[in-house]
């Protein structure tokens, strides 16, 4: 790990033609290692193929969104052969502990800012998107991790949990969705952030999950984390259609998401992570859970 981290710095100190004053490593995302550097540049290493690919996407996607969007978004500075790098985006991440400290008049800016900003991406061209490399539900992935739920996670849970688990999956592919740009790991906690002063938000990032899929793919984690009431304040400034039907599909995907997780968990060798998920599956779908 050592070694591999010094090659990064290599890289990164050849693009910015001086050795780095200071370091931070953030190893935690599954498909991209991101080197901090300087407190002002942020370098972006993709861990395998198919994050390789998203990247791809991002190089093609991004210049032509930023004339859209209302936020701050990564600009890319630097770009080598396995990595990018970008001026950081400064501010403090939109979290749940973060939100309730808030007043609630920089909690309507806020609220307006993601809708506008959702607005303009859920509103990109899909025909300039596919041709930009973006697929259609990251190539299928829900679909492969349905067939590896049924054979390799649903035998682990006990009869009832795997009836609730496999009808609540037949549920979700039976929705009728809306096609549309999504960021697609819209999680303010990681992904978005609020100015210093705390007035408003500084900036979205982290676009490796683009895809087109349904709008509601970006809506998950503004209620979970924020609340009904708020999610209808973002709605007030969200230009798609905002019913009942969509809150649905928010709620169905956050039930349905450690059934995903889990075989994903389980064919990339998460141990722990696909442990704590079957778990909680049991827990929510079994004897003991609502289903």
């Amino acid at each position: 790990m050592i070694a591999d981290i010094q090659d990064k710095l290599n890289k990164i100190t050849a693009v910015l033609r001086q050795s780095p004053e200071t370091v931070k490593v953030h190893n935690g995302g599954d498909d991209f290692l991101v080197v901090e550097v300087n407190r002002a540049w942020m370098f972006r290493f993709p861990r395998h193929e198919s994050a390789r690919q998203a990247l791809l996407c991002e190089m093609a996607f991004l210049p032509e969104f930023a004339s859209r969007s209302p936020l701050p978004i990564p600009r890319y500075t630097f770009v080598g052969e396995d990595f990018v790098g970008y001026r950081k985006i400064e501010g403090l991440p939109l979290t749940r502990s973060l939100f309730e400290t808030l007043d609630d008049e920089t909690r309507r800016v806020i609220a307006r800012q993601i809708g506008e900003f959702l607005s303009a991406l859920h509103t990109f061209p899909l025909d300039q998107a596919r041709a930009m490399g973006l697929t259609e539900g990251w190539g299928g992935w829900r679909e492969k991790a349905y067939q590896s739920f049924r054979a390799n996670v649903a035998p682990l849970l006990s009869i009832q949990a795997r009836t609730n688990a496999l009808a609540c999956l037949e549920e979700f592919f039976a929705l009728q969705w809306e096609r549309v740009v999504v960021h697609g790991d819209f999680y303010p906690a990681d992904h978005v952030f609020v100015d210093d002063e705390r007035l408003g938000l500084s900036g979205v990032i982290d676009f490796g999950d683009l895809t087109i899929e349904d709008a509601a793919a970006d809506f998950t984690s503004v209620l979970e984390d924020f609340g009904v009431g708020f999610l209808q304040d973002v709605w007030a400034h969200y230009s798609g259609a905002t019913d009942a039907s969509l809150l649905h599909r928010i709620r169905m995907r956050i039930k349905a998401r450690p059934l995903f997780d889990a075989p994903y968990a389980l064919d990339y060798g998460f141990e722990e992570r696909f442990k704590r998920r079957l778990l909680e599956i049991e827990a929510a779908f079994g004897p003991t859970g609502s289903g």
